[in-house]
Formats: structure tokens, C-alpha cells, sequence
């Protein structure tokens, strides 16, 4: 009877403990709570933290990533200028054709006369146009004995040269396709291969563009006043303005952006490229122009010509800061320069034509 009433006390004292051992176990509220915003705090900087190295790495990879594409742009076009015969200057590039007196191709090329892709002139404006040789390979008709000839010593003696008219715009419009920064187009016609020079081409793909015709050096004047009476034929261009970089900077801000900028006047643009190339070199565009529109007016894409000696500096500001955020607050700011990388260039034509 003893040993049934020590068991039953031992049960009881083992039944107490496990129950006061789960009851200490547990976790008050207050604890839980003290945990939840220790944990919140820990979470909100480690996210803060992610958040921050996120962002970080789009911006230098947007501003890579313009830097390498307005470097690739600037190598295409100076191997472009590479072949020019002839650049216009901004005298050509702002006077329309006449048959006597001062003349110019205003009027003869987009977006005056316009083209798909650049075809108002409130959007679309030339920096840089120029005539250059476009090879044409295996185009040139020659008898079966010589083709034979040529194949076994792998000479290109059925290769020939062909005038092309090439155009570069600084473009602003918005829509689907591009953002909504500025771009760089490029516009393009060529000669057909004639070999008689009597108007029958090789075949239909050797045939002009609509709208080509080639120059005229024959007749009296310099070489600028004869390359100024260029027109164009008669028929409506169909070739494409096709762009070769987007996010080149949009920015109008006077106060802000470099030079040149719509807050010069008609002497500073007069003087602009003296000490960048020489005294005979004219800015391209000049936002002087009447009518000139406000949207064009960023001074991320220019050129200082010198046609007299068929040479070019470029140069070209991209804006990385629109990759990645809102584009009304992409604009350019001196304390964000490193966010629109910039590069120029210095080019000399072939200058084939001669100077006077």
C-alpha cells in the first residue's frame, strides 16, 4: 500500500515537471515582437543593400553600354567620310537650289525633299552630307575569255565605282520603335553601272536609286558652286533614313548642355570650329537657321566641315541616363556628365575630286 502511494507521488512529480518544462519552453508576445522588428530591421537593409547594388550595376552597364555604341558609331561614319570626294558645308546645307547666284541642295535632299524615315523638317535634320565611291563588286560586264581570266588569277577586273550620296540626321520624334531620346539616321543613294554611258544599265538591280543623279564638274566656277548645283532626279526618293544609334542625348537646357547651343549667336557660330579645325571650317548644324526647330537644337550630334579640304570633326554626346529612368528626368546635367559619354573624331576625305 506504501509502495503504490510513493509510485503514485512520483508520477505526479514527473506529470508537473513536463508540464512546467512546456510552459517555460514557449515565447511571450513581447519576445515575438521584439523579434519581428529585429528581423524587419535586418531584412530592410539587406533588401536596401540588394536594392542599391541592383541599380548600381544598371547604370554602369547602360552607361557601357552607350559608350560602346556611340564608339561604333563614330568608327562607322569616319570609315564612311573615309571615301567622301565632297562634304557640304553648312552654306549648301541651309540654301536652297538656284539657277544663277548662290546655291545649295537644301531643298534636294531630306527632309526637304523627303524620304521613309526622315521626312519633316521639324524632326529630321542634316549634320553630314557628302559624296563618296561605292564599290560594286563583279558588276562590271566583261567577254567570257577575260571572265575566265580573271577568275583563275583571282583578279577583280569585273569590279567598278559607282558615286553614292550619303546623309547623316540627328532625328527626334517619338514613337514605338525607339525611345524617346535623339538618334543618328543615315540616308543613302547610289549611281547604277552604266558601262556605255548611254543610260542602259547592266541589269535592273545595277540601276540608280529613285532620285539619284550624279554631279556635274563641267562648266565654270569653283569646285563648291558646282557641287552646290546638284539636283536631284526627278522621280521621289525611296530609299530608307535607317537609324545607326538610339539614346543620343535629347537635352535642350541652354543652361546645361555644352556648346554649341541654341544661346549662341551668329558670330559665336561663325567662330566655333576655328580652333577645332580651321578658320575655313563651318558648325553643322547652325541653330541660327530660321525656322530651325527647338527640338533639334541639343548639340549631341555636330560637325565642323571644312569642304575645301574634304575634312570632318564629329562629334557626338549619347545619354545613358535614359536607359534606365523616367526621360523627362534624363536631361543633362554638368553634375551627371558621366552619364552622357561623348566622342569626336577628326576625319580627312579622300578628296578625289581636288580642291581649288
Amino acid at each position: 500500500m506504501k509502495m503504490n502511494k510513493i509510485l503514485e507521488y512520483i508520477i505526479s512529480l514527473k506529470l508537473k515537471t513536463a508540464k512546467l518544462t512546456r510552459k517555460q519552453s514557449g515565447f511571450t508576445l513581447i519576445e515575438l515582437l521584439v523579434a519581428l522588428v529585429i528581423s524587419s530591421i535586418i531584412i530592410s537593409s539587406l533588401l536596401g543593400f540588394m536594392v542599391n547594388i541592383i541599380t548600381t550595376e544598371r547604370r554602369e552597364q547602360a552607361k557601357t553600354n552607350s559608350e560602346l555604341e556611340i564608339q561604333a558609331a563614330i568608327d562607322y561614319i569616319a570609315r564612311d567620310l573615309r571615301q567622301a570626294v565632297y562634304i557640304y558645308d553648312n552654306d549648301s546645307l541651309t540654301t536652297d537650289h538656284s539657277d544663277t547666284g548662290d546655291s545649295g541642295i537644301r531643298d534636294q535632299i531630306p527632309p526637304f525633299s523627303p524620304a521613309p524615315g526622315c521626312g519633316s523638317n521639324s524632326t529630321c535634320r542634316p549634320v553630314l552630307v557628302f559624296w563618296k565611291r561605292e564599290l560594286k563588286e563583279h558588276s562590271w560586264p566583261i567577254p567570257d575569255e577575260e571572265a575566265t581570266k580573271c577568275k583563275n588569277h583571282r583578279d577583280p577586273c569585273d569590279d567598278t565605282f559607282v558615286y553614292s550620296l550619303v546623309a547623316y540626321y540627328i532625328v527626334k520624334n517619338d514613337g514605338p520603335t525607339w525611345s524617346e531620346t535623339a538618334r543618328i539616321a543615315r540616308f543613302q543613294i547610289e549611281d547604277g553601272v552604266d558601262p556605255n554611258n548611254d543610260g542602259n544599265y547592266v541589269n535592273q538591280k545595277l540601276e540608280p536609286d529613285p532620285g539619284f543623279a550624279t554631279f556635274n564638274l563641267s562648266g565654270t566656277g569653283t569646285l563648291k558652286e558646282k557641287m552646290n548645283q546638284w539636283t536631284k532626279a526627278a522621280e521621289a526618293y525611296t530609299q530608307q533614313a535607317l537609324v545607326l544609334v538610339d539614346f543620343i542625348d535629347q537635352s535642350t537646357d541652354t543652361a546645361e548642355i555644352p556648346l554649341p547651343n541654341s544661346a549662341m549667336t551668329t558670330t559665336e557660330y561663325d567662330e566655333f570650329c576655328d580652333d577645332r579645325m580651321s578658320e575655313a571650317a563651318q558648325l553643322v548644324p547652325n541653330y541660327t537657321e530660321g525656322g530651325f526647330p527647338e527640338v533639334l537644337k541639343t548639340g549631341s550630334f555636330y560637325a565642323c566641315i571644312d569642304s575645301d579640304s574634304s575634312q570632318a570633326r564629329i562629334y557626338i554626346r549619347g545619354n545613358a541616363l535614359a536607359r534606365f529612368q523616367n526621360i523627362d528626368n534624363a536631361e543633362y546635367k554638368s553634375s551627371l556628365s558621366q552619364f552622357f559619354p561623348t566622342t569626336n573624331r577628326r576625319v580627312q576625305g579622300s578628296d578625289l575630286l581636288g580642291a581649288d
